[in-house]
This record gives structure tokens, C-alpha cells and sequence, in this order.
């Protein structure tokens, strides 16, 4: 069965002044150059730009910068420095998300089962049933951060083939309260957070 890293985000919370955030912004500040940019949108409410390797929307209340490749080595978190830099993010929290799949080749059901005996009296009694599918969740402190890890099955539709797949879905959420942490100190704990992950996924490889 495939496991594969499908998303990698960065979410700050707080406040923007959206119309700060602009081309000019990003070309001036040297966060993305003219030509890397290949799509904008820009209104009072949204600052939406593109390049062949980033995903950004800028809200009032918060901001989303996303890789659109998530297994490239690419500088994702030096984006977000450069954008801290210019003293244009007042952030009250900070969210590093890593998206895993495994594709479980339509045995979801099985496969959640699998890994996860829950022997109740809950699941013996009302969910007793050969199509049941179970999920996990789970949450620690591991450096700055608090982990928040949500196991569920999920039905998504690849890219490449446009064929709908069951697959069982890994969300790791790492949660900063930037009232209590420095922002950049925090980024700076990112490979942590990806090893954690690694850690985690590699319990559930399958052969």
C-alpha cells in the first residue's frame, strides 16, 4: 500500500491589513521574484498569489502558505520568515500541518480495524458491523508546540488520474500560542515536527 506526504501547510493567526499585501509587497521584500509569480488576486478582502511551487491567501484574520509539492526540499519556512521580517504579520498563533495518506487499495475498513482495536462495549454494541471503519485521535506537548494528530478513513480524488480512492488520512497539527512562544524560534522547530511525524508514520508502514 502507497503512503504518501499529500499536503504541507503553514497557518498563522492574527491580523492583516490585507491591502498591505500586494505584488509590490512581495517583489520589494524579495519573498517572491516577478518572474516566479504566475497568478494574483488581490481585493480589500483577500491577497491571493502563485508560483510554481507556493500556494498563498492572506484574510484579515489569517494567513496560508502552502506547498504545492510537499515531498520537494523546497524554502518554505524561509518564505515565512521573510514575511515575518517585514513586520507586516501581528500573530497570535502559528500552525504547521503535515497531510499523510495511506492509499489502503479500497480495505479501509479493514485496514482501520487493523490498527486500531477498539474492544468496547461502545464498538461491540453499536458498531458491530463488517463495514465499520475506525479512527484515532491523539494529542502531546513536543517542543513549543502541541501536537494534535486526527486518524480518520476518507475518500480522496487523485490528481494524476482523477480516480476517487479510499484511503486512511493522517492529520498532524502542530499548534503554537505565539502569546507564549517567539514565532521564529518556533519555525525554527519545524524538522522536529517532520521527524516526529516520520517517527509516527513509520509504526504504520505496511509491507
Amino acid at each position: 500500500m502507497e503512503t504518501t506526504l499529500t499536503v504541507r501547510n503553514v497557518v498563522l493567526i492574527g491580523e492583516f491589513k490585507v491591502s498591505n499585501f500586494d505584488k509590490y509587497y512581495f517583489i520589494k521584500n524579495q519573498i517572491f521574484s516577478e518572474e516566479e509569480i504566475s497568478k494574483t488576486h488581490f481585493s480589500n478582502d483577500l491577497s491571493h498569489i502563485e508560483t510554481n511551487k507556493f500556494h498563498l491567501v492572506i484574510y484579515s484574520n489569517q494567513m496560508i502558505l502552502t506547498a504545492l509539492y510537499p515531498h520537494d526540499n523546497d524554502d518554505l519556512f524561509d518564505i515565512l520568515n521573510r514575511m515575518i521580517d517585514t513586520g507586516s504579520c501581528n500573530c497570535d498563533a502559528l500552525g504547521i500541518n503535515y497531510h499523510y495518506y495511506i492509499f489502503s487499495e479500497g480495505k479501509t475498513d479493514e485496514l482501520s480495524k487493523k490498527f486500531f482495536d477498539l474492544n468496547n462495549r461502545f464498538t461491540n454494541e453499536i458498531f458491530n458491523a463488517e463495514n465499520v471503519s475506525y479512527g484515532y485521535y491523539v494529542s502531546k506537548d513536543i517542543g513549543s508546540a502541541r501536537l494534535k494528530l486526527d486518524i480518520k478513513p476518507s475518500n480522496v480524488r487523485r490528481v494524476d488520474t482523477d480516480i476517487e480512492n479510499k484511503v486512511l488520512a493522517f492529520i498532524f497539527n502542530f499548534h503554537i500560542d505565539l502569546k507564549a512562544h517567539d514565532v521564529k524560534e518556533s519555525i525554527l522547530e519545524a524538522p522536529m515536527y517532520k521527524s516526529e511525524c516520520d517517527k509516527i508514520m513509520k509504526y504504520y508502514e505496511i509491507d
